[in-house]
């Protein structure tokens, strides 16, 4: 399923999320308790969109380490039309179109990846809900 190739780059967006309540954010952020990280990418001439949105409830330092790493991995720059897009929001991730979500909470800190329908038709809740199960998280319903 194309939407969930780019699950490794949210989950290590929410490693380091994960682990980054520690120190200070040196008075950097908007002192919020909830924010979201959207990737997404399209190919115009093959009419594909994907979308993902990183959803985190933790301190503003963690919030903040979000916001720090809303991008794209290197070596995933958009080229020869792909468009690409990482947009930091302080507030949580749009429901609209949203197949469900997968959260894991740690340490105080809760992660949940947000999936969308695509126009390919290839993503279902249930294709998200195994994904989930897989690795340990707790499915969210849109």
């Amino acid at each position: 399923m194309r939407n969930l190739v780019s699950w490794g780059a949210m989950t290590m967006l929410g490693a380091a999320v994960l682990g980054g309540g520690c120190g200070s954010n040196n008075g950097v952020g908007g002192g919020g308790t909830l924010g979201s990280c959207t990737l997404s990418e399209s190919v115009a001439d093959a009419g594909i969109a994907i979308m993902l949105c990183q959803e985190v409830a933790g301190s503003p330092q963690q919030i903040d380490s979000l916001r720090q790493g809303c991008m794209f991995p290197p070596g995933q720059l958009a080229d020869a039309g792909i468009q690409a897009d990482a947009h930091f929001s302080y507030g949580g991730c749009s429901h609209v179109s949203a197949l469900g979500g997968c959260q894991i909470t740690q340490a105080g800190v809760s992660v949940t990846n947000w999936y969308y329908e695509d126009a390919t038709g290839l993503g279902t809740p249930d294709d998200i809900k195994m994904l989930c199960d897989g690795i340990g998280g707790t499915f969210v319903p849109r």
